[in-house]
């Protein structure tokens, strides 16, 4: 499976996968991604945490060390579930890491995988 690491306690739960029913993830994606003949995936952080309200979160997404993606995520409720997704095409194929960050840049999640041609 991908390596997702919780950091900060607030967070209770972290799920990298493709598919999302209402607030349930999918199952965990494999570390290592194999883009779909179709030529498209989407890739989708879910997180769920506790004691954050009033707090702003960040899900930020890194392609081979470049961000590509900072999705802002108001905590607005106690406990609240979150997500944030990323369309990942050929030219975006590398190694991937979305993290989970705070206004002052401190890290609540970290979660790396790979997307490979087929």
């Amino acid at each position: 499976k991908a390596e997702v690491s919780i950091v900060n306690t607030a967070i209770s739960r972290a799920v990298l996968t493709t598919s999302l029913e209402g607030k349930i993830p999918g199952e965990p994606v494999e570390a290592l991604l194999t883009l779909p003949a179709e030529g498209i995936m989407k890739v989708i952080l879910f997180t769920e945490m506790k004691g954050l309200r009033g707090k702003t979160l960040y899900h930020e997404w890194y392609r081979d060390g470049v961000r590509q993606a900072r999705v802002k995520i108001p905590v607005n409720v106690d406990p609240q579930h979150s997500y944030s997704s990323k369309y990942i095409n050929h030219q975006m194929l590398g190694k991937w890491q979305v993290k989970v960050l705070d206004v002052k840049s401190e890290s609540y999640v970290v979660a790396d995988f790979e997307v490979i041609s087929h």
